[in-house]
């Protein structure tokens, strides 16, 4: 469901995904492209542990750029701080897991509020997919 998401360069597909009937679908048509998918979440209440977490597939994307940032990663902006996962700067393989890469970010707010969960892509060319992003809000 994208209800509430605000998507740059993604769409909803049911090509390529890792649960359900639709996955994100992001495009790069060039290495300096940003793909975002952004969504806001309820309030976060401070001093409580989160775990956000994606899955994404990039079999189809070539041509990774060698500086920073580049590939597809999971960010989480709260009135704490901002929290990235590790970027999947690679083409995942199709014979490993169908593709699909679990990415997480566990934080812990120091103030109360709600925060902005984005996919990004950058960096790369070519077409990626992000599925099951947890938690469902």
């Amino acid at each position: 469901n994208t209800t509430g998401w605000t998507l740059t360069k993604f769409a909803k597909s049911n090509t390529k995904k890792h649960n359900g009937y639709y996955a994100l679908k992001g495009t790069l048509g060039a290495v300096t492209d940003i793909a975002t998918a952004q969504k806001t979440t309820p309030t976060l209440v401070a001093g409580q542990s989160y775990t956000f977490s994606a899955y994404v597939r990039t079999t189809d994307l070539t041509t990774f750029k060698t500086d920073v940032p580049h590939g597809v990663f999971l960010k989480v902006i709260t009135n704490s701080g901002t929290f990235v996962s590790e970027p999947v700067d690679y083409a995942t393989a199709d014979a490993v897991e169908r593709g699909w890469v679990r990415l997480a970010v566990p934080f812990t707010p120091t103030v109360t509020g709600t925060a902005t969960v984005s996919i990004e892509g950058t960096g790369a060319k070519g077409s990626f997919y992000a599925d099951d992003i947890l938690p469902y809000f």
